[in-house]
């Protein structure tokens, strides 16, 4: 939160694509702009966590992305 204990949240529109790289490097894209903006909590569409069936492989491609800076 900010120095003056104002909580800022931010919602984020996006279209997620059947590829699941595209549509993490969105997601990132527009968290970081939200966070740049000043949002303490960033809330996403209900399905941008189903870009991918097999949630292993999508934890994996996460994996392999850098850490969203907090």
């Amino acid at each position: 939160m900010s120095a003056d204990n104002i909580f800022t949240a931010a919602m984020v529109q996006m279209r997620t694509g059947l590829l699941p790289e595209p549509s993490l490097e969105q997601g990132i894209k527009l968290i970081r702009e939200a966070k740049k903006q000043g949002a303490d909590y960033v809330l996403t569409p209900e399905v941008s966590n189903m870009m991918q069936l097999n949630r292993q492989a999508l934890l994996s491609i996460w994996r392999r992305r850098k850490t969203i800076s907090r």
